[in-house]
């Protein structure tokens, strides 16, 4: 699986610095594949990269991406829904990309995904894991990858790590 995730990590888009090194795009990427599931909701897409990453492991997934800003965002995914926020509603934005006002994960009205079990939220979104948690059980989603899980004295936001190292 590795030389096929190389395959396609190594055709991304670059020039840019994505946050996700390359061990944390392969378990997502490799995680995303393997379950194949009908939506991706990914709460930050700042640059891209994970989206990229996530349509080649699940090219028939209906992708739902958040980015509060938008401004650095280098791959549009052509089938992907945006949630962008106000300062990106600019020319730059490709055509024929579904782009809506960006609104917060928990605050979105996820009535279309009628089983929650045929979805994979992705948290990239730089918020304490303990309240993704609760977003989880407010929307009723219940499979979850959580990025940047800072270690104990490392970071700035509570993580699943600390959550666990901790008791």
């Amino acid at each position: 699986a590795f030389r096929e995730f190389l395959g396609v990590y190594l055709k991304r888009i670059v020039g840019f610095f994505p946050r996700q090194r390359v061990d944390h795009s392969f378990w997502m990427w490799f995680n995303v594949r393997r379950l194949q599931p009908k939506y991706v909701i990914e709460t930050s897409c700042k640059w891209g990269h994970a989206t990229y990453l996530i349509r080649h492991a699940a090219p028939k997934t209906k992708i739902i991406a958040f980015s509060p800003t938008g401004l650095q965002l280098k791959h549009w995914d052509k089938e992907a829904r945006y949630y962008v926020g106000p300062v990106y509603q600019r020319p730059e934005t490709p055509p024929g990309i579904e782009v809506s006002p960006f609104v917060e994960f928990n605050e979105t009205d996820w009535s279309f995904i009628t089983d929650k079990r045929d979805a994979l939220v992705i948290f990239a979104d730089d918020r304490d894991h303990w309240l993704q948690f609760q977003a989880l059980n407010t929307t009723g989603f219940k499979k979850a990858i959580f990025d940047e899980n800072m270690a104990p004295l490392q970071g700035y936001r509570y993580s699943l790590k600390k959550i666990c190292d901790e008791t």
